[in-house]
């Protein structure tokens, strides 16, 4: 008799625990982002936000998905790609369900990079580089160092996270020596672009 007591006891505890569980990923999956009047293509830099001489070699496009741009749990991304005769931007904004969403997926990113064979690869911030932004929530400059290969340019990454959206910015220059300069204020025309929109529109929760 006791023995089945425990046992009618134990089956409720994990009666009480599935149900639980389902509930809480039911919760999660009815997550919504917060209402926006503006939407990722906004986010995007275009032209005349730069100096003269960057122009649009590849339209904007948007996906509208839960695997936008190649992250997961995404509601949308969109993507432009920018150049000038010695560098190129390649970058995507992608809006996630939640705050805490976008944050995981910056966490994700590993930059170890390839750190084995003739050409290992690692991601190192740029020296001399100083800019942080005030106004993401995480932000981070870190760019490609090969061994054994001659660097001629610079491959680098900006990131950075804005409650639910996450920007990720690919820059490219044939000219090192011009990419501190041209780095710090590709940057920072991307915290002007996010704040315009994100202090226009304050979040509310449907």
């Amino acid at each position: 008799m006791k023995k089945s007591k425990m046992e009618m006891r134990f089956k409720y505890a994990i009666s009480v625990v599935i149900i639980f569980g389902l509930f809480s990923g039911c919760s999660l999956l009815r997550e919504t982002p917060p209402t926006r009047e503006f939407s990722t293509p906004d986010l995007l830099l275009y032209p005349d936000l730069l100096p003269n001489g960057w122009e649009i070699t590849a339209k904007p496009t948007t996906q509208e998905r839960l695997d936008a741009m190649g992250l997961r749990n995404t509601i949308r991304g969109s993507q432009i790609v920018l150049q000038t005769s010695n560098s190129s931007i390649d970058q995507m904004v992608v809006v996630f369900p939640s705050k805490w969403d976008a944050t995981r997926s910056y966490k994700d990113h590993d930059y170890t990079g390839n750190t084995y064979g003739l050409y290992p690869t690692t991601w190192e911030p740029m020296f001399g580089f100083e800019y942080t932004s005030p106004l993401a929530d995480q932000f981070r400059v870190v760019c490609s160092n090969i061994a054994n290969v001659k660097k001629i340019g610079e491959e680098c990454i900006i990131e950075a996270q804005y409650d639910e959206f996450f920007s990720i910015l690919i820059y490219h220059t044939k000219n090192a020596d011009q990419a501190i300069d041209e780095l710090g204020l590709i940057a920072k025309t991307v915290d002007s672009q996010m704040l315009k929109y994100l202090e226009k529109q304050p979040e509310t929760n449907p």
